[in-house]
């Protein structure tokens, strides 16, 4: 089962009413333990038996839960995080603004947005999740009649038959590279 990065997942396993289990809980990325032999308790008396797990990766992690009484073993796959690939809208943490370029007024009218995963990348060309070009049109001192933000596209694998250097995009528009 996958879970977010933030959810706190209960691991369940099945034993005999009343017995005493235990569970050990294994990083997958680096085989490092980081739940060693913790108690689970059992819920009322149904041979169930639970113990909140309550990691906190920065990424996609997978754990192996082992849980036993002793005598069994049961084992459970947990993966946390890489659940969401895209959020769309002003939803972004870690963001970097360079490149600007500006009209006769001093208003920005263009620049790049770099998103990035980690903190502390922000600035470099290291972790960026996407970048985005931010346009505007400025119609006088502070104002704009218009913005957007373009996601940019990686362009080094593409090869053109000509020299045109317009991409045509799947819904029929045209892209013109520069």
């Amino acid at each position: 089962m996958r879970y977010s990065e933030s959810e706190n997942p209960y691991v369940i396993g099945e034993f005999n009413t009343g017995d005493t289990c235990t569970i050990t809980i294994y990083d997958l990325s680096n085989n490092i333990v980081v739940v060693n032999a913790a108690s689970m308790s059992e819920i009322e008396t149904t041979g169930y038996f639970k113990y909140l797990f309550s990691p906190s990766p920065i990424s996609f992690t997978e754990y192996l839960c082992i849980m036993t009484n002793s005598i069994v073993e049961q084992t459970y796959k947990i993966e946390l995080g890489g659940y969401v690939d895209k959020i769309l809208g002003l939803v972004h943490h870690n963001i970097y603004i360079d490149e600007p370029e500006y009209d006769e007024y001093k208003n920005m009218v263009s620049s790049r947005l770099r998103i990035y995963s980690n903190p502390d990348s922000v600035g470099s060309s290291a972790n960026v999740i996407s970048s985005y070009r931010v346009t505007s049109l400025g119609i006088e001192n502070g104002k704009f009649s218009m913005w957007k933000q373009v996601e940019l596209i990686e362009t080094d694998y593409l090869e053109f038959e000509d020299d045109s250097g317009v991409l045509m995009l799947e819904d029929g528009g045209l892209l013109e590279l520069e």
